[in-house]
């Protein structure tokens, strides 16, 4: 198996697995703030559709301003 298939095997074995506790919302995010995962919660409390968000929408669309310096000290971390 090439190391493509066994790297894409791993996230959708992640994604299945964050998925499962789909009653809390969960999500995944990248260096530039991509979300780049969501779950049916996250869906649910943001108004936005998977499609509309995985991969797309940076997570500081949806922050409020006054929560956004201590969010973003936190994605340093």
């Amino acid at each position: 198996m090439s190391e493509n298939n066994n790297v894409s095997n791993l996230q959708n074995a992640e994604e299945i697995i964050l998925d499962i506790s789909s009653n809390e919302s969960t999500r995944k995010k990248e260096e530039d703030k991509t979300l780049s995962f969501v779950n049916s919660a996250f869906e649910k409390l943001s108004g936005y559709s998977r499609d509309e968000i995985e991969g797309k929408m940076k997570w500081t669309k949806i922050v409020h301003p006054e929560d956004m310096q201590f969010m973003i000290s936190q994605h340093r971390n």
